[in-house]
């Protein structure tokens, strides 16, 4: 049939056909989630079930229009869209308190990790960077050195803060 054909060509690219059903029990006592509202401190506790959520649903939803906004808004303006890093050694304009990343603590057993006796500080030579890496709190200095050549652009992050901040203008995932 010419469906299966289709198929078998590759020419269908964006349809999923199911064979199977997953069949069980569900039972509402068990399930962390019912049709009651729930607070933000308990979907804290189940981040994998909070797009289920109305409130989260609606935030990714506005959340999305904006981002296409402001994206369809700089293109337009020819603005280019860059990726800056996620991880680096910098301290981008002192935002204070930085995730760190290491390889370090996954190599040496507790109280073993290598210090260097002249400096008395952490020595990274066998860390994965080499030296001391974070979660980039800004794109700031990247997005600056891209414009130095290629002009008008812009990027969104990620960016990581590490402030303890659960207040209702912060959100902490």
């Amino acid at each position: 049939h010419k469906r299966a054909d289709e198929m078998e060509r590759g020419l269908v690219g964006s349809e999923m056909w199911i064979r199977d059903r997953i069949d069980g029990d569900c039972p509402a006592e068990e399930y962390p989630l019912s049709k009651k509202e729930h607070s933000l401190e308990y979907l804290r506790e189940v981040t994998h079930l909070r797009p289920r959520t109305n409130l989260f649903g609606a935030m990714s939803r506005i959340r999305n229009a904006l981002i296409m906004a402001t994206h369809s808004f700089f293109q337009s303006k020819g603005f280019l869209y860059i990726h800056t890093p996620i991880i680096t050694s910098s301290d981008c304009e002192g935002a204070g308190e930085m995730f760190q990343v290491t390889t370090i603590l996954n190599q040496f057993p507790p109280h073993s990790i290598p210090i260097d006796t002249s400096t008395k500080k952490i020595n990274y030579e066998k860390d994965f960077f080499k030296k001391p890496a974070y979660l980039s709190v800004s794109g700031q200095l990247e997005a600056e050195t891209h414009c130095c050549s290629l002009c008008d652009v812009y990027t969104f992050g990620p960016t990581f803060r590490a402030e303890k901040a659960n207040t209702t203008r912060h959100l902490s995932e």
